[in-house]
């Protein structure tokens, strides 16, 4: 519904100039850049806004999920983990939260390879603001963000929930690091098994009530 409201020309016209002025695509299901590991899964994206370079979702993708109020240790380790997976040349998939999320994209482009970030926003949306310019590090390294939504949409409970579905479809295995038991993590990990995607989960930072 979100989409055909933008349809209308005048609104089309306008988010066209933004898209030119921010350097944002679009993708169809169509297009040879479209990620082929979301053709399958359920409920596919009909369309895909991005920035930077979405054939870079052609390697070898691991999903890194989490908290966003992660302890310093759980931060550590998936900073680690994520930049030895890089350093072997695998693609981590995050979704540029607070927390785990931005521990995966750092240690990603620290071990060289590059980075795919899911929004829960439009292309235009600073959201969250304290990882604006991860956002520019990650188009300048060669990885993408990528999001379903229109521009102008910002985050929300609904979107999150139809987010975590890009997420997991993207990679070819999840892993879950600190997370609570009811979390938008852990729907995540529910969409990884139900499209037969391999999961992960880290066991837990000692002294931590994770």
């Amino acid at each position: 519904a979100t989409l055909r409201e933008q349809a209308e020309p005048t609104k089309m016209h306008e988010m066209m100039v933004v898209m030119q002025r921010l350097n944002i695509g679009i993708l169809s299901e169509q297009d040879q850049s479209y990620p082929d590991a979301l053709r399958n899964i359920p409920s596919p994206p009909a369309l895909l806004f991005f920035r930077g370079n979405p054939d870079c979702l052609m390697g070898k993708c691991v999903t890194i999920v989490g908290s966003r109020t992660a302890s310093p240790q759980g931060i550590e380790v998936t900073r680690k983990i994520s930049r030895e997976l890089s350093q072997a040349g695998v693609t981590i998939v995050s979704g540029m939260a607070m927390g785990i999320d931005a521990a995966a994209h750092e240690g990603c482009l620290e071990g060289g390879s590059t980075t795919a970030a899911v929004l829960s926003c439009g292309m235009n949306v600073d959201y969250p603001l304290e990882n604006i310019s991860l956002r520019e590090r990650i188009v300048d390294n060669g990885g993408v963000l990528l999001s379903e939504y229109p521009l102008d949409m910002h985050a929300s409970k609904f979107v999150f929930a139809g987010r975590n579905r890009i997420l997991s479809g993207l990679s070819r295995a999840v892993l879950m690091m600190e997370s609570r038991i009811r979390s938008g993590s852990m729907l995540t990990v529910q969409h990884a098994l139900d499209q037969g995607r391999d999961v992960y989960a880290y066991p837990g930072v000692p002294g931590t009530e994770w």
